[in-house]
Order: structure tokens, then C-alpha cells, then sequence
């Protein structure tokens, strides 16, 4: 949480591994995983593919990789 006050990606929402499945996935928007290590971001890419969603990413590099390439963050919930 302390982390993603601190900057995210403006649309992100911050959700735990554990609460993936709580999520109303019922659009067909495409879904973007990132967190601070690849391992975890790819568990998380994972859980939405098991929902049935049909396009799933996730930022390969975390948003460390966003900030380099100098992409815009909000520290807004």
C-alpha cells in the first residue's frame, strides 16, 4: 500500500495476489499486471488468465521499467 501511494500508474489499482479473485472482471477491457518484481507480476497475470480474462499483460520490468522510460505516475487513489 506504502508503495503505491507513493506513485502508480494513473489507472492501477492496488490489489494483494489474494484479492485478484474478489475483482469484477466482467468487462472486456484489457488487464496490465506490474508490481516491484516480475515474479510477482507474472502470479498476477496468471490469476486474471484463470478468471477468464482475455487479454492479460504484464509490464515486464515492474514500474521501475515506467518510471525510466519516463511515463507518467499519480500518487492519487
Amino acid at each position: 500500500a506504502e508503495e503505491f501511494k507513493s506513485g502508480h500508474i494513473i489507472t492501477a489499482i492496488n490489489l494483494n495476489l489474494e484479492d485478484i479473485e474478489k475483482l469484477d472482471t466482467k468487462n472486456d477491457n484489457p488487464f496490465v499486471a506490474y508490481a516491484s518484481t516480475d515474479s510477482d507480476a507474472l502470479k498476477a497475470a496468471s490469476k486474471f488468465s484463470t478468471l477468464g480474462i482475455q487479454q492479460v499483460f504484464y509490464l515486464e520490468g515492474g514500474i521501475k521499467s515506467w518510471i525510466e522510460n519516463n511515463m507518467p505516475l499519480t500518487g492519487e487513489d
